[in-house]
């Protein structure tokens, strides 16, 4: 099934075009006189296999180290 929900980003505003639970287009909202180009490299951006997949923390955060503890050197862990 395809549906259309209308959306806006940095870029502008536009209607994005969802199918079987994916992004596929954003089109640029009809009245826009000029729509960014960018818009078009929104589905591209939203399924790239280099963004993050779920929200991460550091691991020292959790641990209550939240004033810097092993900031930079610790690893991040995937919350809920």
């Amino acid at each position: 099934m395809t549906r259309t929900h209308p959306h806006s980003a940095h870029w502008g505003a536009f209607d994005a075009v969802v199918e079987g639970g994916r992004l596929r287009e954003a089109r640029p909202f009809a009245r826009d006189a000029a729509p960014g180009a960018l818009l078009a490299s929104i589905p591209g951006a939203v399924h790239a296999r280099s963004r993050i997949d779920r929200p991460y923390v550091r691991e020292g955060w959790l641990r209550g180290g939240r004033a810097g503890s092993e900031r930079g050197r610790d690893r991040f862990v995937p919350v809920p």
